[in-house]
Parts: C-alpha cells; sequence; structure tokens
C-alpha cells in the first residue's frame, strides 16, 4: 500500500530546518513576464558566501529576502576544517545566489554591513557562463532605479572589487614588467629612427605604462595610499627604464659618427647613397618631429589623452578588455620617453644639432617638448579617468570595513545598526545611500524590524 502526502509551502521565505542534502533554497515573489530590458547573461556573477555561523544565518537571509535584485537564495550546511584537520569541525552553512552584475557591488556592501567578510565568512564571487535560469532578479532597469539622475545608466558597472582586482593585478613591478618595459622600448627606439609606424604600434601593445598609471589613478578613485604610492613608484621607474633604453641605443649609433647621414631624410636621393645603418635610420623621421616642437603637437595629443582616459575608465568599470589596448595605443606615453633618451643619447657626440638640416629645432629642445607631451598625457588620462569613475558612482566602499563591530557601534538591532552603518560619514562615498537603500531594500510587506523602518532623517 502507498501513501501520498502533498503540502503546500508559503510564498517567500521557509522555516528554518534540516537539510536534505541537496541545500535549503529561499525564494522571493516576482514577476515572471519579460519585460525587454535584462541585462546579457555573461552580464551576472554567482555570489557565494561560506562559513556563516547558524547564529548569523538568519540575520543575513532576512536581509536578502528584502533585496529586489535577489531572486533565489540556495542555503547548504556545512563543515569547516583545516586541511590537516588539526582543529575540530565547525557547523556553518554556504549561502549562493545570482544576480545581475551592476547590483554586485550594492549587495555586497549589504553583506558586509551584515558582518560576512568581515566578521565571519567569506565572499567570493565568480562570473556566470552558462545558465538556464531566466530570471536574475528583480527587471527593474536602471532607468527606475536612479531616477535622480540626468543620465540613470551610468550606474550600470562592473562590482567594485572584481575592478579593482582587475587593476591591481598589474600594478605589481616584477621582472615580466620590467623586461617588457624594455622590451617595448628599444621596439619603439627603432620605430623612432625607421620611422617605422608598425613598430611603434607594436610598442603600444607590449608596454604596460597604462597599467601603472591606471594604478595611481584608481588609488585616488579609493582612497588608497598604498596603492597610489605603488603605481607612482613603478611609474616612475617605468619612466627611466624607457628613457635608458633610448639613451643606451642613442650611444651605440654614436660609435659610428656621421652626422650628415643622420640629418638626411629617409627616402631621398643623397639617403640612397649612405651605407650601413645610416641609410635606413634618420634624425628627422615623422614619428620623431611629430613629438617634438611646436607646441601644437602637445595640444592634439593632449585632446586624445583626454578622450582616451574617458574611455579607458568606461572600459574598466564595464568589462571592454579592447578600451586598455586601444587607449595605450591612441595615447603616447612610451614614444616621447624613448625620444628623449635618444636625444639626451646624441648629445655627448654630435651636440646640440638642429633638425631639418638647420632649419629646425635643437635635440634639447625636441627632448624637452617630448617630456612636456608625456607629462600632459598622463595628466589628461589620469584626471579625465577619475573623473569617469566618479560619475560610475564608484567610491570604493566595499574594499573598507562596514561591519558594526569594526565601526565601534553600540550593542543595538541589526537593522538600526545597518543604518548606522551607511550613514557614518567616515564610509560615504558619491553614491547616495539612501537610494541604495531605497532601491534595493524593498521588502513585500512590512514586518516588525524589518529594512524598511530604518530612519534617513539624519543622514
Amino acid at each position: 500500500m502507498m501513501f501520498f502526502f502533498f503540502f503546500q509551502a508559503e510564498d517567500g521565505i521557509r522555516d528554518a530546518q534540516e537539510s536534505r542534502g541537496l541545500g535549503d533554497v529561499y525564494k522571493r515573489q516576482v514577476s515572471t513576464q519579460s519585460t525587454g530590458d535584462s541585462f546579457p547573461l555573461a552580464m551576472s556573477r554567482k555570489v557565494e558566501c561560506t562559513g556563516i555561523p547558524e547564529s548569523r544565518r538568519e540575520v543575513i537571509l532576512e536581509a536578502l529576502a528584502s533585496c529586489e535584485p535577489v531572486a533565489y537564495v540556495d542555503v547548504l550546511p556545512a563543515r569547516r576544517c583545516l586541511a590537516r584537520g588539526e582543529h575540530p569541525e565547525e557547523e556553518c552553512y554556504m549561502i549562493q545566489f545570482k544576480l545581475k552584475v551592476s547590483h554586485v557591488s550594492r549587495v555586497l556592501k549589504l553583506l558586509k554591513s551584515r558582518g560576512v567578510g568581515e566578521e565571519f565568512g567569506t565572499i567570493d564571487v565568480y562570473p556566470v557562463q552558462f545558465s538556464t535560469a531566466k530570471d536574475l532578479g528583480s527587471s527593474k532597469d536602471m532607468r527606475e532605479t536612479w531616477t535622480d539622475s540626468c543620465c540613470p545608466s551610468t550606474a550600470a558597472r562592473m562590482p567594485t572589487l572584481e575592478i579593482h582586482s582587475n587593476i591591481t593585478g598589474s600594478s605589481h613591478l616584477n621582472f615580466d614588467h620590467i623586461m617588457c618595459v624594455i622590451t617595448a622600448a628599444g621596439i619603439a627606439a627603432v620605430g623612432l629612427l625607421t620611422d617605422s609606424s608598425p613598430f611603434i604600434l607594436a610598442s603600444f601593445f607590449i608596454s604596460p605604462l597604462m597599467g601603472m598609471i591606471m594604478a595611481v589613478t584608481w588609488g585616488c578613485v579609493i582612497r588608497d595610499q598604498h596603492l597610489i604610492y605603488r603605481g607612482a613608484k613603478n611609474m616612475t621607474w617605468g619612466v627611466l627604464l624607457c628613457m635608458a633604453s633610448g639613451f643606451l641605443l642613442a650611444l651605440l649609433i654614436s660609435f659610428d659618427k656621421n652626422e650628415y647621414g643622420l640629418q638626411l631624410t629617409l627616402g631621398s636621393a643623397e639617403k640612397q647613397g649612405q651605407s650601413g645603418l645610416y641609410s635606413s635610420i634618420s634624425l628627422n623621421t615623422s614619428q620623431i618631429l611629430s613629438r617634438g616642437p611646436p607646441s601644437g603637437n602637445v595640444v592634439s595629443s593632449a585632446i586624445v589623452a583626454i578622450l582616451s582616459g574617458v574611455a579607458i575608465a568606461l572600459g574598466q568599470s564595464s568589462g571592454i578588455s579592447s578600451a586598455l589596448a586601444g587607449c595605450a595605443m591612441s595615447t603616447s606615453l612610451l614614444p616621447p620617453l624613448v625620444e628623449v633618451g635618444l636625444m639626451f643619447g646624441l648629445l655627448p657626440v654630435y651636440g646640440n644639432i638642429v633638425t631639418l638640416d638647420g632649419k629646425g629645432y635643437t635635440i634639447m629642445e625636441t627632448a624637452g617638448y617630448s617630456m612636456a607631451l608625456y607629462t600632459v598625457n598622463v595628466a589628461c588620462v589620469m584626471g579625465f579617468a577619475y573623473a569617469t569613475f566618479k560619475v560610475k558612482h564608484i567610491g570604493g566602499k566595499t574594499l573598507r570595513t562596514m561591519s558594526n563591530s569594526a565601526l565601534g557601534l553600540k550593542a543595538m538591532s541589526d537593522d538600526v545598526a545597518l543604518n548606522h552603518a551607511l550613514g557614518n560619514t567616515e564610509y560615504q562615498e558619491d553614491e547616495s545611500e539612501e537610494a541604495i537603500i531605497s532601491t534595493m531594500l524593498s521588502p513585500r510587506s512590512p514586518h516588525v524590524g524589518s529594512v524598511d523602518e530604518l530612519d534617513f532623517s539624519h543622514m
């Protein structure tokens, strides 16, 4: 004889119960109707919270239940112990959910304010490559949530932690970076003397100078003095390596002095009669002259640097990898430094000779303009990249401590503590915390102690 039992589960979050091995699934009520504004699946992330103690599980689930971007939450019982088994196992939970990439930073702020990743457990974020899930939470797009902005979609970006990881990963000066700078500088030096655009473009792809500049810019955005110092130090080493490479190549050329052959323009009849190295190199190539006087070269390059600064910040914040390479090519950073080294390397043997058969500028004037061009380009890239990051509502709050105990708060209800944590002026940034709460924490039904009872009158 067989018996069938049917149970009807209530909508919303279910009561805590023992896991059946597959994990407890918490579901919120969401509309299944398509609004045509869904993000691509590649722009979604899976958030995994591990090491959650049982005493804090319900607090976290209560917050996530009121979080619009989160549709489903998987809660799995687990045991945490050292790999070598030196300490006894601890009972804990693992909480997983998926959401759109534009909401990750705000959800991480919510989790960190509840102590996850600071007082207990860890938070890991993974890109979703493929999923059969069609609903990733709230169907509201940025135009519906940022009504107080003249351009609401500016808030759509990658998580701050992901941007931080991408930028800081290339901010360390190691053997590979040093060799890439030296190699790129050598290729650029040959390209300058032979008037070869392909060589110049090849040096742009190899050079890591833009990554060092972005490290300083990002450090200013998130107010990380250590990152600023590290990026500035690496930038200085990069500048010195580039100029040293050009200087050494110029010294090698000077061993066989031929001032007349060096000043001849490539392609001229006289140049064809030169023998050896001087038949293919010249001081009056378009690559060298375009990075020297007059001042119009600096102005035109600054305009390109401004646009590149905006583009590279957009690429970093939206995950467009081609933006970094494109901006590195368009912005003149490496060749001017190599040109400065070339001019100083030629000075001991050739003296302060003049370009264009005596009708142009001295090599020291050319070196000065090249250095000014690099300085102006760096300032424009950093300044406008910084401004673009701020327009994208990036301030680095996710990277700082946000837990209640770390903020020195007195014992109080979790919701009141969250209100104080988000209202603390030490952690405020450009984006409005009230807008974040009103956007993301909107429970379906009011209940005592819920987040919708937060008071923002003193914020």
